[in-house]
This record gives structure tokens, C-alpha cells and sequence, in this order.
């Protein structure tokens, strides 16, 4: 029988999911965008369903929990790239760059979805 999942989240796991630095994990505390509770005398983390909450949020793109920032790239019909290549390539890239960014292919269309509160702006992607 499996355990069920913990009601909570330490910052570091927050930060190995999303890819971000513990300050930057902090900023989105600091924003607003995940509530932070204390879990122990030293360490603080975060709800579980807040997380899965943000997670939804960055794949719809749709900002219910927190300012998103969007940027779409279309690769014309006609094109010789593999778009599914592509995006592999520009995440591989921006995993090291700029953390916490999500690449997800819709259709012809790249969408990279970064939460504003990590302050990258659409010219640092290109």
C-alpha cells in the first residue's frame, strides 16, 4: 500500500522541482505566489497544494496563482526544425541560464512560461 504524500514541501524540493535557487524559491514567497509555513524550528517549506496549484498555473499559462509571464514562439508550417527538437534544445538551454523557466510545445507553437516574479525579461530568452 503506497504512503500518502506529505501535506508539505521543504524549500529545497520546491527548488529541485522548479529548477530554481532557494533565493529565487524565496521570491516566490516573498511575492505572494507560494504561502510559506514553518516546519520545524530551522526549516520552512511550503503546502503541497500550493505547489501543485503553481505547477497547474505554468502549464495552462492562465496566472490564477501568480503573475505569469508568457513568450510564444511559431515555427512557420513550412519549416525543416523538428519543433519537439527545439523545444528540447531551449529547455536544455534555459535550464542552465534562467531556472524555473517551462518550455511546452503546443501545435507549431513554443510556449516558455517563467513566473515575473523571478524578474527575467523576454529579451534574455532570445
Amino acid at each position: 500500500m503506497n504512503k500518502p504524500l506529505p501535506e508539505h514541501v521543504t524549500r529545497a524540493e520546491v527548488a529541485e522541482v522548479l529548477r530554481l535557487s532557494l533565493r529565487q524559491v524565496d521570491r516566490l514567497a516573498k511575492d505572494g505566489t507560494l504561502k510559506k509555513v514553518k516546519l520545524s524550528a530551522s526549516r520552512s517549506g511550503f503546502e503541497r497544494e500550493d505547489l501543485d496549484r503553481y505547477l497547474q498555473t505554468l502549464a495552462g499559462g492562465d496566472g490564477y496563482v501568480s503573475r505569469i509571464a508568457l513568450l510564444t514562439i511559431e515555427i512557420p508550417a513550412g519549416a525543416h526544425h523538428d519543433i519537439n527538437e527545439l523545444a528540447e534544445r531551449l529547455d536544455a538551454s534555459l535550464c542552465q541560464r534562467l531556472p524555473g523557466c517551462l518550455v511546452k510545445v503546443d501545435g507549431r507553437k513554443i510556449n516558455i512560461a517563467w513566473n515575473a516574479a523571478l524578474g527575467y525579461r523576454p529579451e534574455q530568452i532570445l
